[in-house]
């Protein structure tokens, strides 16, 4: 069942809020026991209208979030970012941004019944809007598909500054200085695997609960709540 745009929008960038949600927001419908975190709720009532961003910072401390042989960092224009992350036919576009996000912003993206993409733009005070946030998820992966991306981010950006490992779920952030890396696996009561990955602006990140500190307390519950009792 499908969701009109503002819906897909939000429940697509409110993903990233809990571990729990992760999976399951990009479903047309999410199934009985199943968490989903609308983006309205899941912040306090505050609005971010501005960012510090400098686009351009040395290859060396970059980060990326990767597609077959392409990659998209920050500060790409929203047509560089949807040549690197292509709509697929029979996808669904949206373009309206979490509560929390000032008339500064903006979104774009694209929802399909496996894979999602979505990333946020910022042009305040510039002649353009850039990419400060991007953002992939894919459904039904497979542990081969997991191992995979996890070798390549390794290869391109090193050891993870944060590594919250599990089967059902992990966490990795890669840290550099204005750029943050979020990889995430979780799997849902059905036993489907999720794949997301974002790059983004750590305030930008932020205001969407992906923080080192966020990602430990998301672990912490998903893994409790997969095994029904408490993690340690």
């Amino acid at each position: 069942m499908r969701r009109p745009q503002a819906s897909k929008s939000t429940r697509f960038f409110g993903s990233t809020v809990s571990v729990l949600a992760l999976g399951t927001v990009l479903a047309g419908c999410a199934a009985p026991g199943e968490v989903s975190v609308p983006a309205e709720s899941a912040q306090q009532a505050t609005t971010l209208e501005r960012i510090d961003f400098n686009p351009d910072v040395p290859l060396g401390r970059d980060l990326a979030i990767i597609n077959k042989d392409r990659s998209l960092r920050l500060g790409a224009t929203s047509d560089e970012a949807l040549s690197v992350f292509p709509a697929p036919a029979r996808s669904y576009p949206f373009s309206t941004l979490p509560a929390q996000f000032g008339k500064g912003f903006k979104a774009t993206g694209w929802d399909s019944d496996l894979r999602s993409f979505g990333c946020i733009l910022y042009g305040e005070g510039s002649d353009r809007d850039v990419v400060v946030l991007a953002m992939e998820t894919q459904d039904s992966v497979s542990e081969d598909d997991v191992a995979s991306a996890i070798a390549l981010y390794k290869k391109q950006y090193g050891e993870p500054q944060l590594n919250l490992p599990g089967k059902d779920v992990q966490y990795m952030i890669w840290e550099r200085p204005e750029r943050r890396l979020m990889l995430n696996v979780s799997t849902n009561s059905k036993g489907s695997r999720a794949l997301t990955v974002a790059v983004g602006v750590p305030q930008v990140m932020g205001e969407l609960g992906i923080t080192q500190d966020q990602a430990r307390t998301d672990w912490a519950s998903a893994k409790e709540t997969l095994s029904g009792k408490p993690a340690g």
